[in-house]
């Protein structure tokens, strides 16, 4: 495997780690501090916290669909017979 096609897994993989990390950190403990808080999920309040955790979901896609092209390349670049 050639170098390039490590760091460009390595650092999609972290890049993807980091995405997800700030979808999922403190999404749901927050909707459940506003059900506590209010005795009910308000629907404002709901499409809020969702709609400010999905630009890194979206931007999480498009890394491993980079990572995805990388990968694919590098492969089929090996699998190709030398002329």
């Amino acid at each position: 495997m050639s170098i390039r096609f490590i760091a460009n897994f390595v650092g999609g993989s972290v890049i993807v780690g980091i995405l997800y990390s700030w979808l999922f950190g403190n999404f749901f403990y927050d909707i459940l501090l506003t059900y506590l808080d209010q005795h009910h999920v308000r629907q404002s309040v709901f499409i809020a916290y969702t709609v400010a955790r999905v630009i890194p979901f979206l931007l999480a896609i498009i890394v491993v669909w980079g990572i995805y092209v990388i990968i694919r390349h590098e492969l089929k670049q090996r699998s190709l017979p030398d002329r």
